[in-house]
């Protein structure tokens, strides 16, 4: 194989075009401002020193996600406060679903 011919693939995953848009950008400011600093998902509060990029730092998730409801993509009542990790866990999976699991007796 020509070494000059390799080809590095990037590990960055595809991102919705909806998160370039200023509406979202306008939004993330609107919850940070307004919403509570509490992760939607665990429960516990969100750091605010901390990046996005940290697993516990502040993400705006979509309640029902926009892979199946595009439609409440810029719906503010679909928008809650998410730790990255609890976001990543969780996508595309409804919040219902993860508090019934979470809710369940040990035997």
């Amino acid at each position: 194989m020509n070494p000059a011919r390799v080809v590095v693939m990037s590990r960055s995953r595809r991102v919705n075009p909806i998160y370039k848009t200023r509406e979202w950008a306008e939004l993330r400011v609107w919850a940070k401002t307004f919403l509570p600093w509490i992760c939607h998902v665990c429960e516990e509060p969100i750091a605010p020193h901390l990046s996005g990029r940290h697993p516990r730092g502040w993400t705006l998730d979509h309640v029902l996600p926009v892979r199946t409801h595009p439609h409440l993509a810029y719906d503010k009542s679909n928008l809650k406060p998410a730790h990255s990790r609890c976001n990543g866990i969780r996508t595309a999976t409804l919040v219902a679903d993860m508090q019934r699991v979470k809710t369940s007796r040990r035997w």
